[in-house]
């Protein structure tokens, strides 16, 4: 569904998501094997109305998975390594949002990056990020909710699918 939008959920404060990165579309981006110590979003519009998104936290794994199969395939938590929580500033629209990791990733270089981002905080915000098809299905999931999320239980949050991903390096 391209109505709902990855990292975040535009309507809601409260969501989270998870996004597949193919190995080789990470290696295409002169991703390799080693520490990530940053990923970027790239921001089309909201920079006025939200010039920063609060309580977040960023988690990254491997996955041998290409694809989310239903709205309930979370790859679980505990499967993720957690590398940021905080604040992510935000300065202009049309613009890379950088997010540097305090704690690195070690990036094998063979199987597929998951990216996940639980923003937990009260009213919605309108923030615009670039996307992208993804030719390879549903490469991205989204729950959200009204209220608080827990990211280890999902079963009572409205959940998505999504082939339209972030556009992320």
């Amino acid at each position: 569904n391209s109505n709902y939008s990855l990292p975040i959920n535009d309507g809601n404060g409260y969501s989270y998501s998870q996004q597949i990165v193919q190995a080789d579309e990470y290696r295409n981006e002169e991703g390799a094997a080693g520490p990530i110590s940053q990923i970027k979003y790239k921001l089309i519009s909201g920079a006025n109305s939200a010039p920063s998104f609060n309580n977040w936290t960023v988690y990254l794994g491997h996955t041998t998975k290409t694809v989310f199969n239903s709205n309930l395939d979370f790859i679980p938590v505990s499967d993720l390594t957690q590398v940021f929580t905080g604040t992510v500033s935000i300065t202009q629209d049309n613009a890379w949002i950088t997010i540097d990791l305090p704690t690195s990733f070690n990036y094998n270089g063979t199987d597929n990056l998951v990216v996940g981002v639980l923003q937990n905080v009260t009213g919605a915000s309108s923030p615009y990020f670039s996307s992208y098809h993804s030719t390879g299905g549903n490469q991205g999931i989204l729950a959200f909710s009204s209220s608080t999320i827990d990211n280890n239980n999902l079963t009572t949050t409205n959940k998505y699918l999504t082939s339209e991903i972030a556009q992320i390096q």
